[in-house]
């Protein structure tokens, strides 16, 4: 730049030409629309919110298992992780010293805009009895960017009881069915059930069972007609379905009035709160057809293979004219007291399996009821 006698001297600027003026103006509206297009972004964000209808006890036991519900909503688009926290707090507002439970989620995307969540928690045993708020969180994380990150909580009150009744899970059942009420002896049905568990505690995975009897109660004559799953169950009401599809009545059942016997816990494996409430008899009538002119194959006693046995060893049960059928049995030892109830499933070849491991040295007697005939041997265990 020129500089004559101290004087600095500006160049003036050339003026723009229009082609210039032109380029400057796609340039702005480039980077405006560019704006535009981001701030918009922005905008389309998820708004993850707790709603109503929620499950929550409004009495929960210290050291008890509880299964709680909540919905989850997004009021703007779709989230991909939409979880739902649930907490024990002091107060209703959710901060660092609420107490953790569970967490559980699911994504929202498309045209489904909300969702209801089971989540699984336990009460704190040393958690002290008074009054709590249950907290239930959108978002607990903070995985998603929300347009609105202050409408995550949904409280509820909640008392917590200490030292009360013992946690135990009570299953019962409801409306439960088979596909027919009348079939020849020989033929299949299908049994379903709801299954709940309406005690305080929770209860582990259990085995459904199905019988046939001749009255309304479970008795070790009574045939196993097949058995089915039932996955764990947390405490306060929480429930599941259960099915057996095929369950085959054996052929030489004689005609008449029947029970099909559902039976939640069968083998009674589970300590329970209320031990009586566990199964439901449904009447059947079996006609002739498929076996009617089969005449029932007298059955003897029954046989043990090896007696004495090991302890640890399996045991082959023997009982003629017994066939590709399941029955219940009880084991008592020498004082009189049932240590076992195994059920036998025979083979075509009429014989059963069964496993003596755990079973102290001493005399046992087995013993079974079929078709009104008891059946018993003793055993020897070394």
């Amino acid at each position: 730049m020129p500089n004559f006698n101290g004087l600095l001297l500006f160049k003036a600027p050339r003026r723009m030409s229009v082609p210039s003026t032109r380029l400057l103006a796609r340039t702005l509206v480039v980077c405006l629309l560019a704006w535009l297009g981001l701030a918009a972004q922005v905008q389309a964000q998820p708004d993850l919110v707790v709603t109503t209808p929620i499950t929550c006890p409004s009495t929960v036991y210290a050291g008890a298992n509880y299964q709680l519900s909540a919905t989850i909503r997004t009021l703007g688009t779709a989230a991909q992780f939409a979880f739902i926290g649930a907490y024990l707090s002091a107060d209703n507002t959710w901060d660092g010293t609420d107490v953790y439970l569970n967490s559980v989620g699911t994504n929202l995307f498309g045209s489904t805009t909300s969702a209801t969540l089971n989540i699984n928690v336990t009460i704190p045993a040393t958690t002290r009895a008074g009054s709590y708020y249950m907290v239930f969180v959108a978002d607990p994380l903070d995985m998603e960017r929300e347009s609105n990150e202050q409408n995550n909580v949904l409280t509820t009150p909640v008392s917590v009881v200490v030292g009360g009744p013992a946690q135990l899970p009570d299953l019962t059942l409801w409306r439960p069915s088979t596909s027919f009420n009348s079939l020849p002896a020989g033929g299949s049905l299908g049994a379903f059930t709801f299954v709940n568990n309406q005690g305080a505690g929770g209860s582990p995975n259990a085995e459904m069972g199905y019988y046939l009897s001749v009255d309304t109660l479970l008795t070790p004559g009574d045939v196993v007609l097949g058995t089915s799953g039932v996955g764990s169950l947390s405490g306060g009401g929480s429930g599941t379905i259960t099915s057996a599809p095929v369950l085959t009545v054996p052929g030489s059942t004689q005609p008449g009035r029947y029970y099909v016997l559902v039976v939640a816990d069968h083998l009674n494996r589970i300590a329970e709160s209320n031990e009586n409430n566990n199964s439901r008899a449904l009447a059947i009538t079996i006609t002739g057809g498929i076996t009617a002119a089969r005449a029932a194959t007298p059955l003897q006693a029954l046989q043990l293979y090896p007696n004495p046995v090991e302890g640890g060893q399996e045991l082959l049960i023997g009982a003629s004219g017994l066939r590709a059928a399941s029955v219940v049995a009880t084991l008592h030892n020498a004082l009189g007291q049932e240590v076992a109830r195994p059920v036998l499933r025979f083979g075509a070849d009429g014989t059963a399996r069964l496993s003596v491991a755990g079973l102290v040295p001493g005399r046992y007697l087995l013993q079974t009821l079929v078709n009104g005939q008891r059946l018993h041997q003793q055993l020897l265990v070394k």
